[in-house]
């Protein structure tokens, strides 16, 4: 018998707080009454009547493990108007996010009217256990009448904290790079999920859906439309992430490059063909060992570093896939870079390689033929350094999945992600169509109006506006259109590749900074 239903314990713990918000006003009352009057009593009414309410909320608290939503926020003052519809459920338990509109007022919740009424009284009626009806009616705004709405409370995601999807997928992407790339690999599933993404990827390049369940202004919300990828400006000092502190900026790599070169000319460089002698200064079993292995006939392998070397930059490679074993690389997985003389492990995301322009368009993937852009947090290095991209096996064994050299370090570089939605022609008159698919809301169609759209036949065009209450647009294109053309949308945001965790392992792998040798005498 103890069990409570759930509308009745929403009811009564609303009227338990409205009680006890009377309580405090009574009780101050109350306190200019005994300040007048004397009269302790009521004071010490008062906090039995107060304590009392507070247990009677306590105990009807248990009752409601958890306060559901309606899934709209509302303005925290009067007027209630409706700030975004995030998640909004009928009585069916369907999504129904498209009969509530933002800007409309609240005018009632369960036939209690909340005009001028405080935000402790309205909220609590908003809220209640997941899984009660909440009749909530809205007045349109500028006067259009009101209307009735009846709402299942319940458990809903604020929109802020929704799956940014990687705002384009790659919440899905980064769930599947987060696996080991071998395992993945040795799944024939994994491996054929790979290569069908890869095959995907190449037909419908950049192509996502727009989601029914949230609007697409929250889910692209870090995405922004470019009339050209080539000559709209992108200021490259815009939201950088707080890696950049910790990386070195070169205004000119050319004259960085010789002044290393030129501060230190006691260093250990020495042009190509040049017979040099090396004075070493190390422990006596080293110097042993490394005697035998010499003679055995093993070479001696001996490097430095130079100014810059020692500190991290966002590097990048001019590579080319090795082999097209079938298999595929993903941006973002897991690979043994091999530049020079170090050796460490990162997580690369390849680009487009633009000799026109100073943006650069992302790769899913590693391409079976051409070169591209390899960019990652890695130790400074000076083009044209070598470089080789491996990837390891459970083994151990490594196996070269691209070749090229170092490009340098260039902190400006863009690389830009590309999502293209699409829409579907419904209705045809000379240059003007009507397209649907593309949005499900009148709101999102308004957001997206100043991005131009373009098909891909080779039109270009821009929304008029919003038809309906389904997404459905009116839109002017440069010329007629056919019905087996698609509509389509591109928005940008800005990538970088993943910050190694500990950078150390990288920066130590020459085995750290060298220390400064001891005074030697001159060679005979």
């Amino acid at each position: 018998r103890g069990l409570v239903d759930g509308e009745g314990a929403r009811r009564s713990l609303v009227e338990a707080e409205r009680l006890l918000l009377e309580s405090h006003r009574e009780l101050a009352g109350e306190r200019a009454q005994r300040r007048d009057a004397g009269v302790d009593d009521l004071l010490e009414a008062g906090k039995r009547r107060e304590a009392l309410l507070k247990q009677q909320i306590a105990a009807l608290s248990e009752h409601v493990h958890q306060r559901g939503v309606l899934g709209i926020s509302v303005n925290p003052g009067p007027p209630y108007t409706v700030e975004d519809v995030y998640e909004l459920v009928d009585e069916t338990g369907a999504i129904c996010n498209h009969r509530v509109f933002v800007g409309d007022e609240v005018a009632a919740v369960d036939g209690f009217r909340i005009a001028n009424h405080e935000p402790e009284e309205v909220f609590p009626l908003l809220m209640g256990p997941p899984g009660t009806l909440v009749e909530v009616v809205f007045r349109r705004e500028n006067g259009g009448g009101e209307y009735s709405v009846i709402i299942q409370s319940h458990i809903a995601i604020d929109p802020a904290h929704r799956h940014d999807e990687e705002e384009d997928e790659e919440d899905e992407e980064e769930s599947e790079d987060g696996m080991d790339a071998d395992a993945e690999a040795a799944d024939a599933e994994g491996f054929l999920a790979r290569r069908r993404a890869a095959t995907e990827e190449s037909d419908f390049p950049d192509e996502v859906d727009t989601p029914v369940d949230m609007p697409a202004r929250t889910r692209f919300q870090k995405y922004r439309g470019l009339k050209s990828f080539r000559s709209s400006p992108w200021d490259p000092l815009e939201n950088l992430p707080s890696e950049y502190a910790k990386i070195a900026h070169f205004r000119s790599l050319n004259a960085s490059r010789l002044r290393a070169v030129a501060e230190d000319p006691n260093s250990a460089y020495a042009p190509v063909g040049a017979y040099v002698t090396v004075w070493f200064s190390v422990p006596a079993e080293y110097a042993e060992s490394a005697v035998a292995k010499s003679a055995a006939g093993e070479v001696l392998v001996v490097g430095a570093l130079q100014r810059y070397e020692n500190s991290m930059a966002a590097m990048h490679y001019n590579v080319t896939r090795a082999k097209d074993d079938g298999d595929v690389i993903r941006s973002k997985d897991t690979l043994v870079v091999i530049c020079g003389l170090r050796r460490f492990e990162a997580q690369p995301i390849f680009s487009e390689d633009r000799h026109q322009g100073d943006k650069h368009k992302i790769l899913r993937f590693l391409p079976p033929r051409g070169s591209c852009c390899a960019s990652l947090f890695a130790p400074v290095a000076w083009a044209p350094a070598p470089v080789l991209l491996c990837r390891r096996h459970k083994s151990g064994a490594m196996t070269v999945v691209a070749a090229g050299s170092c490009v340098g370090p260039r902190a400006n570089r863009i690389t830009l992600k590309r999502l293209v939605i699409t829409a579907l022609p419904l209705k045809l008159k000379k240059r003007k169509a009507t397209c649907r698919f593309m949005f499900f809301n009148p709101d999102d169609v308004r957001w997206f109006k100043p991005v131009e759209l373009w098909t891909k036949e080779g039109r270009r065009g821009h929304i008029k506006e919003s038809l309906g209450t389904h997404g459905y647009m009116k839109c002017t294109f440069d010329a007629p259109i056919q019905h087996s053309d698609t509509v389509c949308m591109s928005l940008y945001k800005r990538v970088f590749p993943p910050y190694p965790e500990d950078p150390t392992v990288q920066l130590d792998t020459l085995g750290g900074t060298p220390k400064p040798l001891p005074a030697l005498p001159a060679p005979p």
